[in-house]
């Protein structure tokens, strides 16, 4: 669901260089531990999520209240949640937010590639907050991930990596990706033959990026953290960063 453009939701400019970003928190998941769904076959020990929705809804609030480039202002962001539930936008009318299904998460993201894609000098800002398994690339968890109903298991997640190396032949020459999830390697997903999580886009034969980066809430085969009741650390740290903790101040600027 559009949640933010400064001229509403279906005015959004692609004619100027803007940040667009794409933001999926994911706490709810049916078919985990814990979740009101059918059992998924294989569920790795992974369980319920308190931190990422809030997670997610604070770093749309950064975006759409102190974001500030005067070269590339904000142009629209993209938000899904799980559980799905209603924000108040800045102009205070209510908007009823998608579930971050993997149908939804690949309308979303197709939405954002195709504005990020509008012109070259956009920032291309992808943040997700949910379960990640790491294998042979970093998987990240739709909420509804193990469906018992698919006779693939690796269905309703995103294969990051591969996302990443797809957006390459994007216009957007800054691309910032957040990777708020844990990276373990469970052996039970090790063994899998072949997990296949879906890339979302595919790359085209030139490499347009100036500058893409991936930052990471984990290192490889490691958890995540964050209290109960808040963000996560990862977040708080981001969003520290973001505000100029990481930056240098010359000629006061």
């Amino acid at each position: 669901m559009t949640l933010y453009s400064p001229d509403g939701p279906n005015q959004i400019d692609l004619t100027q260089p803007h940040l667009h970003a794409l933001v999926i928190g994911v706490g709810d998941y049916p078919h985990l531990m814990g979740g009101a769904g059918h059992p998924a076959v294989s569920n790795f020990g992974l369980q319920q999520l308190t931190t990422t929705r809030l997670t997610a809804i604070r770093v749309v609030e950064w975006l759409a209240a102190s974001y500030r480039n005067p070269t590339c202002s904000i142009g629209s962001i993209e938000l899904l949640l799980s559980p799905a539930e209603q924000l108040t936008r800045s102009d205070q009318t209510q908007v009823a937010i998608e579930v971050s299904s993997m149908k939804n998460i690949k309308d979303a993201f197709e939405r954002w590639r195709v504005r990020c894609n509008a012109q070259q000098g956009n920032i291309a800002f992808f943040y997700f907050a949910g379960h990640g398994i790491s294998t042979a690339s970093q998987y990240l968890l739709a909420a509804d991930f193990g469906d018992p109903n698919l006779g693939n298991l690796w269905a309703n997640c995103i294969d990051f990596d591969g996302l990443r190396v797809g957006m390459r032949a994007n216009a957007a020459d800054t691309q910032l990706f957040f990777v708020d999830a844990c990276r373990e390697k469970p052996i039970d997903a090790l063994i899998q033959l072949n997990p296949n999580g879906d890339h979302l886009c595919s790359s085209g034969l030139f490499d347009q990026v100036a500058a893409s980066a991936a930052y990471y809430a984990a290192a490889d085969g490691r958890q995540a953290y964050g209290p109960a009741t808040d963000i996560t650390f990862f977040c708080t740290a981001v969003l520290e960063a973001l505000q100029g903790a990481g930056a240098i101040n010359k000629g006061g600027k």
